[in-house]
């Protein structure tokens, strides 16, 4: 039986959640693919900040850094733009964060968010939190059905 108070008790917990899930995951895999120390703290500080700007808190900062008002299907949509320009004036927040903040739902076929890049021009960093992302979501998304880790993996072996 699920435990329910193990639950994230709002969206913004629920994305806080996944942000950690995803650039932990992003973080292993960039290790182990052998990526300098640099670029993986990199990796994962793109995974902890990717999806800053659908926080619930934070939706005033929103509409003041995108200038206009963003309604929610096109916040989902231009999310990791607007926050990479929310963090791009922090000191420590490297270029390569930003760049990998806006290429999460990159694909290597072109069809991706936000600028439909081609797989030659979405950096390795990027491709693994896309991979690290597409996993988080399978397994703790609420708005479709969780699937065990084992299916989610097995999806993504066969997918990718």
């Amino acid at each position: 039986e699920k435990n329910h108070d193990l639950q994230p008790a709002s969206n913004s917990e629920r994305i806080l959640a996944q942000s950690v899930l995803r650039a932990g995951y992003a973080a292993v895999m960039a290790v182990e693919s052998g990526l300098d120390k640099s670029t993986c703290a990199n990796v994962a500080m793109a995974g902890l900040m990717h999806d800053i700007a659908l926080l619930d808190e934070l939706q005033t900062l929103v509409q003041t850094v995108s200038q206009r008002h963003v309604p929610p299907g096109e916040l989902q949509k231009d999310h990791a733009v607007i926050g990479s320009h929310m963090v791009a004036s922090i000191d420590g927040v490297s270029e390569l964060t930003i760049r990998m903040m806006c290429e999460v739902h990159e694909q290597t076929d072109g069809s991706g968010l936000p600028y439909n890049l081609t797989a030659e021009n979405i950096s390795f960093g990027g491709r693994i939190l896309n991979v690290a992302d597409a996993y988080v979501r399978m397994i703790s998304d609420p708005s479709n059905a969780p699937i065990f880790p084992s299916d989610a993996l097995a999806h993504l072996v066969h997918h990718t």
